[in-house]
């Protein structure tokens, strides 16, 4: 739904030039060896390139890919209990789902999903910062449901407004040290 805003552009921007937006690279390869639960948005014109990025990610580690994906509106932004998409119960299922998944098919590595432009979170008036924000929440909310059995790490996907996709790690060391000043969003 929509472009990515201007104030969402220069903030995207601001965290890639101070590293917190990373270049997927060898440094910050998730390992995909025993494959990886991806819990993204269900978003038509973002998913399939996400997806994509996890076969190519999953075939540095193994011969074939093995994905186990959640997508719902807003993905992983369901997940901590005071976000404005966590209604009816979704987050509390989505965490109940991953866990079994986990438990079931021995997946030992998730990766949490943002991106933007994303429909659900304009809908709920949810800037990219406030979108980084739940991600983490969820990060920590699926580590302890978890009991600490599943690596957990954030991505962040950007069709930026000359129509390019980029998929980035996000760095929850960076992200927390961050300094408390952040860069207008006007």
């Amino acid at each position: 739904m929509g472009h990515l805003s201007k104030a969402d552009s220069r903030y995207l921007k601001a965290l890639r030039k101070r590293g917190i937006l990373e270049e997927l690279g060898e440094a910050n390869l998730v390992d995909h060896s025993d494959g990886v639960i991806i819990v993204a948005c269900s978003d038509g014109d973002q998913f399939y390139d996400v997806f994509k990025k996890h076969v190519e990610l999953c075939l540095k580690h193994r011969k074939m890919p093995r994905i186990h994906p959640f997508t719902d509106n807003g993905g992983a932004l369901l997940i901590p209990l005071d976000s404005a998409l966590n209604t009816s119960g979704r987050g509390k299922n989505l965490l109940e789902s991953i866990a079994l998944a986990s438990a079931m098919k021995g997946f030992r590595t998730a990766v949490l999903y943002g991106h933007a432009p994303c429909g659900a979170a304009a809908l709920a008036k949810l800037t990219a910062c406030k979108c980084i924000r739940l991600l983490f929440k969820a990060k920590d909310e699926v580590k302890s449901a978890s009991g600490g059995r599943l690596k957990v790490a954030c991505f962040f996907h950007v069709e930026w407004r000359n129509g390019r996709k980029r998929t980035y790690f996000i760095s929850a060391t960076k992200w927390r040290k961050r300094r408390t000043r952040r860069p207008k969003t006007k």
